[in-house]
């Protein structure tokens, strides 16, 4: 079948419109599920399990990514390996934010707030306002 350049056109015009709105959705989805607090917490500490310092301070507040780099037994010094990570169920407080307790296994460099071994911890995560990714915002005993 031989097409005239007019009906050429009119297709690649219609593909293209097709694939912005499949990657429209792709992004969409990806957006809603890395905006959840549990998600957010959860690859936060896999992204300090992996060493990949500079993915888990884009997930934090500013104010807690200065909190965590004044500690002395600093997330991001500190960790040898933290794994087996367990996200419990989440608690919403105010209207953007959360809650999130988790475990996980920790091993240090030098023990300070946590001993080595399974941990049960809770962060804080925020959203600066309705649609924006949620920030982890601050830790405490779950």
């Amino acid at each position: 079948m031989i097409w005239s350049p007019g009906r050429r056109a009119s297709a690649s015009a219609g593909l293209a419109l097709v694939a912005v709105v499949i990657g429209q959705v792709a992004a969409a989805a990806s957006s809603t599920s890395a905006s959840k607090p549990d998600v957010t917490v959860r690859t936060f500490l896999e992204d300090i399990g992996a060493h990949k310092i500079s993915d888990a301070k884009s997930l934090m507040t500013p104010s807690y990514e200065k909190i965590i780099a004044r500690a002395a037994d600093s997330l991001f010094t500190n960790v040898i390996t933290l794994m087996d990570i367990t996200v419990g169920k989440l608690h919403y407080y105010g209207v953007r934010q959360a809650n999130v307790p988790c475990t996980f296994v920790i091993n240090q460099h030098h023990v300070g707030g946590w001993n080595n071994g399974r941990v049960t911890f809770a962060f804080q995560v925020t959203e600066s306002r309705p649609g924006s990714p949620w920030k982890v915002a601050s830790g405490g005993t779950g």
